[in-house]
């Protein structure tokens, strides 16, 4: 979980929240906030900024998410070792 993590908010465009974390990933929210929190309290990921939860309602916010320096690094040795793990499968057959 934490690499598909890592990976989709490599690729996002903007920072995103754990609902839309969670919805890309097909997994509830909750188990998205737990991997979230402990990338957070590694460094490979930091809060950018806040949106509201109710598009009508700006009393609740959630924070957005993205990747530290670190957490880039990361990502880009995992899709590294992806590829790698691919082209050795090709070899194979």
């Amino acid at each position: 979980m934490n690499n598909d993590i890592l990976l989709t908010l490599d690729r996002a465009w903007r920072a995103m929240t754990v609902t839309e974390l969670s919805t890309q990933l097909g997994c509830e929210w909750r188990t998205a906030a737990k991997e979230i929190n402990r990338l957070y309290h590694n460094g490979l990921i930091d809060i950018t900024g806040d949106q509201p939860v109710y598009p009508d309602d700006d009393s609740l916010r959630t924070p957005l998410w993205q990747l530290t320096s670190a957490g880039r690094q990361l990502a880009a040795e995992i899709r590294a070792a992806e590829r790698m793990e691919e082209a050795s499968d090709d070899d194979e057959a």
